[in-house]
């Protein structure tokens, strides 16, 4: 039987994603928690792993980690952790389309990045893959959005941002439609697609079916034969 070396994964940032990626790792036979780099202060609330895992010297993570996971909701201080991985000649998974955005052409040029599935781009990103092997040609990219609310009140955002433990600005983004615009963006960008208007479409129906149809009737009468 072929045996394979444990890979040594390295998280960046220690919000609800990152906890979530460091409890997974930890029940994982083939993978385990190099470090967790954080900027914050003392222990982490509702980090289910050994705090003792946790660094705030990058360089430190780097060199004990064969891949690092970057989730920190700051695509600026991303863009410089990613930067330094790559001086040590590690791959990258981001899981923040933001950065992706922002900086992700960029970081290409420079080492090997790629975004995580689990979120709807990396979803759509398999999705794409699974259509073009199966010898179909995508119509539409869309994105699933439960709740949607363009105007939120600030009293309503700051509830939630406390509640969940998020910040202030990640929740209206969430809420407000700016975040599935962020992800969208980067699926155009990967895929060549266009935004099929500004603003998004965005239909409003009460099941799946109903809106694939929707959509796929929109594109229909948008593409130029």
């Amino acid at each position: 039987m072929t045996t394979y070396p444990i890979i040594r994964v390295g998280i960046v940032g220690t919000g609800c994603i990152g906890r979530g990626l460091a409890l997974l790792l930890s029940k994982r036979n083939d993978m385990k928690i190099s470090g967790i780099l954080t900027r914050r202060k003392g222990n982490i609330p509702g980090l289910e792993v050994e705090q003792s895992l946790l660094t705030h010297e990058p360089e430190r993570l780097m060199e004990k980690s064969d891949i690092i996971v970057i989730s920190t909701g700051d695509p600026l201080y991303s863009t410089e952790i990613a930067t330094i991985a790559f001086t040590f000649n590690l791959p990258v998974v981001t899981m923040d389309a933001d950065t992706q955005v922002l900086s992700g052409s960029w970081l290409s040029q420079k080492g090997q990045i790629t975004e995580a599935e689990g979120d709807q781009p990396g979803c759509l990103a398999a999705l794409h893959n699974e259509i073009i092997d199966m010898g179909f040609t995508p119509l539409v990219y869309g994105n699933i959005k439960g709740f949607l609310n363009q105007n939120p009140p600030v009293e309503e955002m700051t509830y939630w941002a406390e509640k969940q433990g998020f910040t202030l600005n990640s929740v209206t983004s969430f809420t407000d439609g700016t975040k599935l615009q962020i992800e969208q963006c980067l699926v155009a960008n990967g895929f060549n697609a266009q935004i099929a208007k500004q603003g998004l479409i965005g239909e409003r129906v009460s099941n799946l079916e109903d809106g694939a149809n929707a959509l796929a009737k929109k594109a229909m009468e948008q593409i130029k034969y």
